[in-house]
């Protein structure tokens, strides 16, 4: 009895932890985000039917992609880190180093190239836009750190909160794309 009481009690306790993983809301960012990249895979065709992108386009379609289709798997981490055995602790730790990569990634690569055709494009990429589309991306890379030291007694809120800020991102590059351009 006492023993049965004992796996009983550990049974409830690793119930609860995989449970404990607030994952409400990832799935609808996951979706929007897959929505968004779908629309763009549209967009892009109906904007250049006969291929080629001029260097513009071109960095503004990988931002967009790397920020939607970034958002989408990183909304499904969550989900793959509930069931395997970890505690909720560790699951929001692991899970807060693969999109702090991502992100710090993102703000190494983007941001430099937006940069460098700045110089050739002043009009498609204009100072406030730059600094609002960094801060964004920069804001979910802390974000994400703070999951990653485990400073938060919500790690799931401060996720989600990150990647809405990846999809806003990536909003405002989809609009971007299909509002000013070049002719």
């Amino acid at each position: 009895m006492c023993l049965h009481g004992i796996t009983e009690h550990r049974v409830r306790i690793r119930y609860s932890e995989v449970i404990d993983l607030d994952l409400s809301g990832f799935d609808v960012l996951a979706e929007l985000a897959i929505g968004l990249a779908g629309f763009s895979g549209v967009l892009i065709v109906l904007i250049k039917p006969s291929g080629g992108f001029s260097p513009p386009e071109h960095v503004r379609l990988i931002n967009l992609v790397y920020s939607s289709l970034g958002v989408t798997f990183l909304a499904i981490l969550p989900y793959g880190f509930s069931g395997i055995g970890f505690d909720s602790s560790t699951s929001w730790r692991i899970v807060g180093l693969i999109g702090s990569l991502y992100t710090v990634g993102g703000l190494l690569f983007i941001p430099i190239r937006v940069l460098m055709l700045r110089k050739d494009f002043p009009d498609l990429f204009p100072w406030r836009l730059f600094f609002v589309q960094t801060l964004l991306h920069t804001a979910a890379s802390i974000l994400c750190v703070l999951v990653l030291l485990d400073l938060s007694s919500t790690p799931s809120r401060l996720y989600f909160f990150a990647l809405f800020l990846l999809l806003v991102h990536a909003a405002i590059v989809y609009v971007r794309i299909l509002l000013f351009r070049r002719d």
